[in-house]
């Protein structure tokens, strides 16, 4: 086989790894766009931020950015939103285990003047769009797809 196909075929595959990967991280947004405009989008979004780490854990960190940046994406503050919305997900679901205080230790905490930070789980976003009712909207199309 020539080396110029075999290089092609690593170049797909490279590409699509990275389509396979962040459909698991953002589930609900392939489903929005569907299959083709998916892979579209990812394949966009990786020539504009390569990954950085070895781990595809965190390939996808920037991708709201890119959806708000870049057209025709930037027309649609819904797809943004949903991907801000998923990564955080991911986010949470990663997150380190603390243990949580009790009422009587925040109150306590809280007089002492300590400084009281919110669970690494959490990030606190705002929306234009309703996000969260659409993300149950596509898992609850997803569910019912697979039944």
């Amino acid at each position: 086989m020539p080396r110029s196909t075999r290089i092609a075929i690593y170049a797909n595959a490279y590409h699509a790894r990275f389509v396979e990967a962040l459909a698991a991280d953002y589930s609900a947004l392939k489903t929005y766009l569907g299959d083709d405009e998916f892979e579209q989008l990812i394949n966009a979004y990786i020539e504009a931020y390569p990954s950085q780490y070895f781990s595809m854990r965190y390939v996808g960190q920037h991708l709201s950015d890119f959806l708000r940046e870049h057209m025709p994406y930037s027309a649609h503050r819904d797809l943004y939103e949903l991907a801000q919305f998923e990564w955080a997900l991911c986010n949470a679901f990663d997150a380190a285990d603390i243990e949580s205080l009790s009422i009587d230790d925040r109150c306590s905490t809280a007089r002492a003047m300590f400084a009281i930070t919110d669970h690494p789980s959490c990030t606190l976003l705002g929306y234009a769009v309703h996000t969260p009712a659409v993300l149950a909207a596509l898992n609850q199309q997803v569910a019912t797809n697979v039944d």
